[in-house]
């Protein structure tokens, strides 16, 4: 399974600047989830703190995938009481904090938060939260390639594959069923 999201480019409405460290969002797709905030150790994303604003993070995957797993991590230390409730999920193919998508769910459950969608198709994942701060430590996005397409970045195009001709592996593009009459190979693209 592929986290489409790590070290993938994400944005935050503000950046928490606390003890001359800054909160940048790339730090909820760095592929450590554990959630612990310490004066030598910082983990996790977050925003300046502002009473009653709507606070966004966002990733962008960059090409649309078939979405199967979201998973949310908070903080893990002491301060992570209800720090994710009220946060909204948003799934879409534009960005920006008010072009969201369909909105999914809302958090009201204990960390870490796992979101399965119905094979939603997407490139931007967005939270937004109506509150003071917004704070998240990681987030994987688990997927795969478009129908056809495959490979690591989804950029390639399926061969002419038996019975319909954009069904192929989404890893190496192989054929399972073989290939249309006249094309040959492992990916029927000869």
């Amino acid at each position: 399974v592929v986290n489409f999201a790590l070290k993938k480019p994400a944005n935050q409405s503000t950046t928490l600047d606390y003890r001359n460290f800054n909160w940048t969002a790339d730090l909820a797709v760095d592929g450590n989830s554990d959630g612990r905030q310490s004066e030598t150790s910082r983990t996790c994303s977050g925003t300046q703190e502002i009473l009653n604003v709507n606070h966004t993070w966002e990733v962008d995957i960059g090409f649309q995938i078939i979405v199967k797993t979201i998973t949310v991590y908070g903080r893990t230390d002491n301060k992570a009481d209800n720090q994710l409730y009220g946060v909204t999920l948003y799934l879409g193919n534009t960005s920006g904090p008010w072009s969201y998508g369909k909105q999914l769910t809302s958090f009201n459950q204990d960390l870490p938060y796992v979101f399965k969608p119905d094979n939603a198709i997407a490139r931007f994942i967005s939270l937004k939260r109506l509150a003071n701060i917004l704070v998240i430590c990681e987030v994987t996005v688990e997927g795969e390639c478009k129908r056809g397409t495959y490979g690591p970045g989804c950029n390639d195009k399926c061969g002419y594959c038996y019975k319909e001709n954009d069904r192929c592996s989404p890893t190496d593009g192989r054929c399972v069923d073989g290939c249309e009459a006249g094309w040959h190979g492992y990916t029927c693209k000869q």
